[in-house]
């Protein structure tokens, strides 16, 4: 019976450790050759000096997004420029169908920028500027679609 208690707190002292320690990440090398990624030959650099490749090509892209408001649907039309998949210009006109949607997006409007400008677009997702929560939904739906037209 010693034996068994013994044994029983060995297998848990092992179970522990191997919880405990850190897993290493395995990352398979490859080396196929044939495998291609279209990327941008664009490249900046991280704040570390590293170079940073894009996935999007440069220029100003534009898309529609919509959502549904108490008052019915609505949408944003927004557009942005895009340098090494940075944010370096972003607009957004109201698509609004009546005054209260008018009001929250203007709202959105005036208050967005700080926000996305500057940014890696793949780390853009708005939820609430100043109030307005429902057009974030619409400026996130027409960034996708911007990102999709961007990379292709």
């Amino acid at each position: 019976m010693k034996k068994l208690i013994i044994g029983g707190i060995i297998v848990l002292v092992i179970i522990g450790v191997v919880i405990i320690l850190p897993k290493k990440a395995v990352v398979p090398a490859t080396t196929d050759e044939t495998t291609s990624v279209p990327i941008s030959t664009d490249t900046a650099t991280t704040t570390t000096g590293a170079p940073m490749i894009s996935v999007y090509k440069d220029g100003t892209y534009s898309a529609t997004g919509g959502y549904m408001s108490p008052g019915g649907p609505d949408t944003v039309n927004v557009s942005v420029t895009l340098a090494n998949g940075v944010i370096t210009d972003a607009t957004v006109v109201s698509g609004a169908n009546d005054p209260t949607s008018s009001h929250y997006q203007s709202i959105f409007i005036a208050n967005f920028k700080p926000l996305v400008v500057g940014k890696n677009i793949d780390d853009v997702v708005l939820s609430k500027v100043s109030g307005s929560s429902l057009t974030s939904g619409g400026f996130n739906q027409a960034l996708t679609k911007i990102k999709a037209e961007a990379s292709a």
